[in-house]
């Protein structure tokens, strides 16, 4: 009798949890679809909105444990779907007319990087 209540109750938890993935994953899809037709001509990227939207619910849900650990199992099938959109959205015309632009940003943010870290390192006497 002990193991049959410990199996019911590890499907139970599991059927819960997959219930729960699903609501996050249906309730983020809709928030994604409502907000880019709602703010079609307005300046919003689903890479941002997905990125603010983690934040959120990672940092100000009371079973932040929870989330985290069913993200961790869910995190593949999300990840395609998002990459995927956030990809198809990228507009890579507008990198052609700013290369030169994208070029020299890329390179002071790569020397900066090195500059704080030599100097953070040094600072840390290693």
């Amino acid at each position: 009798r002990g193991w049959q209540h410990s199996v019911r109750v590890k499907s139970r938890r599991r059927k819960t949890m997959v219930a729960t993935a699903q609501i996050f994953l249906f309730s983020g899809i809709g928030v994604v679809v409502f907000a880019l037709e709602t703010f079609e001509n307005a300046f919003v990227e689903p890479l941002m909105l997905c990125m603010v939207a983690g934040f959120v619910l990672s940092n100000y849900t009371p079973k932040r444990k929870q989330f985290l650990d069913m993200l961790h199992r869910m995190g593949p099938f999300i990840f395609v779907s998002f990459f995927t959109l956030t990809g198809a959205a990228l507009e890579l015309d507008a990198l052609g007319r700013t290369l030169t632009l994208s070029v020299i940003l890329f390179a002071c943010r790569a020397v900066s990087i090195f500059i704080g870290s030599y100097v953070g390192g040094r600072l840390a006497g290693e």
